[in-house]
């Protein structure tokens, strides 16, 4: 199409930011009319993209199919589509939902004639006729917007003699406002209908905009009744409450349709409890369940985790608030994205992550809220396999309302209820969801002070009594139990390389501990190499040691020259166990090993045990 010629064109600023698919939308609708196109155009830029891409787009696909395209480029260019409130949404959701098939009908516009029309002079039969096609209620339009210069005499006459018997049973006092209706009507109708030609224009005009005004009112309808239908069908609901419809609900839920199947079926389940009563969490999903007996059994206590810990206020010094409480509803949880516009926001990428979120019950979200309960900041929590808390990235609008050190606070008060101990990092899995989206676990230095170096419980490690080490432990992190969660802590410590003395006791607390890390039982093996215990300590530990290390090797995960160096040292007869049971296929003999670093370790746990097998070997590998 050529604009060179088009003065119009000037007037759509600014024009060369449009996006290729606005233009492609005006140009299908305009395709031989530059000033038509402009038109078009500059309907588009008063509507914006989003409106234009989600609702006028699928909305002239429908007319089309019905042959109205001309009718609905009038609609368009006078004016006549404006954003309904919900309309862009329903369409959004029936155009993922329907696939190929129409969304809805664009209405059916033809001529109905009705005895109702003869009242009126015969220029107005045609507009009369098709609004009558497509609107149960245009006698009354009609009537809006012809009857003040072309009254109908029938319902004049009807109206006085309703007049004469209120007159005739209304007091004197009330009756002078009647009898002045009843002279006016009178007037009317003797009047007759003598209307100017101008005056018949201006009334044309403007029964031909309520005919365009019922087109786009009947579409509307059709769509919000359609999607009444499908919505609730889709939820998988034979009822929907009244929140379902409502607008901001609507803006998060919808986008739910272009998650994947298994995502788009946890979100659908979470938003049916939702329609019931509280808790409206998965608690008791079998998956949920075995987390929680897991972790009870570790000595956690999880009733504040699952249950909250109520609401906590917390002031600033220059006079802000703000309350923090963990959060009960899953269509808040469901907005924790839109809040701060982040990748979880409804129809971003990580929008399914919400969803796991509000399901699996190793997974919290805190929110921060002002005075009127407008939301300020929020914090994802999530607990390890082992009970550690982890905090996730602070989100806050406005820092000075104190809510990054509410969340400090808030997640020290937690943690001391549910006898557990904050981390920086650990493994979150999923449970109830497959898909998780992981944004980033944060530090907020809360540390066992014990643990920090020159502490009186790490000098006091130096000197003491070895058998006094269990009681010691126990006093230094009660509450806390023992367990996945402080023994690594404890063994991170550089006294014990120093102290050879407490390395057994130490080994047979980190044998009674069940579940530990692999990282954790190789760094009681250094300790108790460097004891000169390690036949004690492979006795207590070594089978960990070894199911963890197959487990990795199966998984084809990397395990270290150091940590299979030290399995030899521990035990060469184990090292060659665990060596022998993870050969590559078609490996049958020590002299078909083709990895160098699996011959240094066989070499290694031979010279242990068996040196003249070793002593072979080398020659094997050294010819190779």
């Amino acid at each position: 199409m050529d604009l060179s010629h088009c003065p119009a064109i000037a007037q759509i600023e600014p024009f060369r930011t449009f996006r290729l698919e606005i233009l492609q939308f005006a140009k299908k609708l305009a395709p031989d009319d530059p000033q038509q196109f402009v038109e078009l155009i500059r309907a588009c830029q008063e509507h914006g993209d989003r409106f234009v891409e989600h609702y006028l787009v699928p909305t002239s696909e429908a007319f089309q199919q019905t042959g109205l395209s001309n009718l609905f480029r009038e609609l368009l260019v006078g004016r006549y589509w404006q954003a309904p409130r919900y309309g862009e949404y329903q369409l959004f959701f029936l155009k993922h939902i329907g696939k190929n098939n129409p969304i809805v009908s664009a209405p059916k516009v033809t001529r109905v004639w009705q005895t109702w029309m003869e009242q009126y002079p015969k220029v107005f039969h045609e507009a009369l006729e098709t609004l009558a096609s497509i609107e149960a209620d245009a006698q009354k339009i009609a009537s809006s917007v012809l009857s003040t210069y072309l009254p109908d005499p029938q319902a004049i006459r009807r109206e006085l003699h309703y007049l004469d018997e209120k007159i005739a049973g209304t007091s004197e006092k009330h009756r002078s406002s009647l009898v002045k209706r009843k002279k006016n009507l009178t007037a009317r109708l003797n009047k007759g209908r003598s209307v100017t030609p101008r005056r018949m224009h201006t009334l044309r005009v403007k029964l031909e905009r309520a005919l365009k005004r019922a087109v786009v009112r009947n579409w509307e309808q059709a769509l919000d009744t359609r999607f009444v239908q499908e919505w609730p069908r889709f939820l998988g609901l034979d009822y929907c409450p009244s929140w379902l419809f409502d607008l901001e609900t609507l803006q998060t839920l919808l986008p739910i349709v272009q998650l994947k199947a298994s995502q788009r079926t946890l979100a659908l389940r979470l938003i049916r409890i939702r329609t019931g009563v509280p808790p409206w969490d998965l608690r008791d999903d079998p998956a949920n369940q075995r987390f929680l007996q897991l972790l009870t059994q570790q000595g956690v206590n999880m009733d504040p985790w699952i249950n909250g810990i109520g609401t906590i206020e917390h002031h600033t010094d220059d006079g802000h608030s703000c309350f923090l409480a963990l959060e009960e509803d899953p269509l808040e949880i469901f907005r924790m994205g839109a809040h701060f516009q982040t990748c979880l926001g409804p129809g971003e990428f990580n929008f399914f992550s919400v969803f796991a979120n509000a399901a699996d019950i190793n997974k919290r979200v805190l929110y921060g809220r002002d005075g009127n309960g407008k939301v300020i900041g929020r914090t994802l929590f999530a607990l390890t396999n082992q009970g550690g808390l982890v905090p996730f990235h602070i989100y806050c609008h406005n820092p000075k309302t104190g809510y990054p050190q509410a969340v400090t606070a808030f997640v020290k008060r937690l943690a001391k209820r549910m006898r557990t101990i904050i981390l920086s990092d650990g493994t979150i899995d999923t449970l109830v969801s497959r898909d998780w989206y992981d944004d980033g676990p944060i530090d907020l230095g809360c540390r066992f002070l014990a643990l920090e170096e020159r502490s009186a419980f790490r000098t006091q490690l130096l000197t003491i009594d070895p058998k006094s080490l269990p009681s010691l432990l126990k006093e230094t992190f009660a509450p806390i139990p023992l367990n996945e969660l402080t023994i690594p802590l404890v063994l991170e410590l550089p006294e014990f390389l120093k102290t050879h003395t407490l390395a057994r006791p130490l080994l047979d607390i980190v044998a009674n501990v069940n579940r530990l890390p692999l990282e954790t039982y190789l760094r009681s093996l250094r300790i108790a190499l460097h004891a000169s215990i390690q036949e004690y300590a492979f006795s207590r530990i070594g089978k960990y040691v070894i199911k963890k290390l197959l487990q990795k090797l199966r998984q084809d995960e990397y395990v270290s020259e150091q940590d299979l160096g030290l399995v030899v040292q521990c035990h060469p007869g184990n090292a060659l166990t665990l060596l022998k049971r993870t050969r590559l296929k078609g490996v049958r003999r020590w002299e078909d090993e083709g990895d160098q670093n699996r011959q240094m370790w066989i070499i290694q746990a031979l010279t242990l045990g068996r040196t003249k097998q070793a002593n072979d070997l080398m020659k094997v590998y050294s010819q190779r």
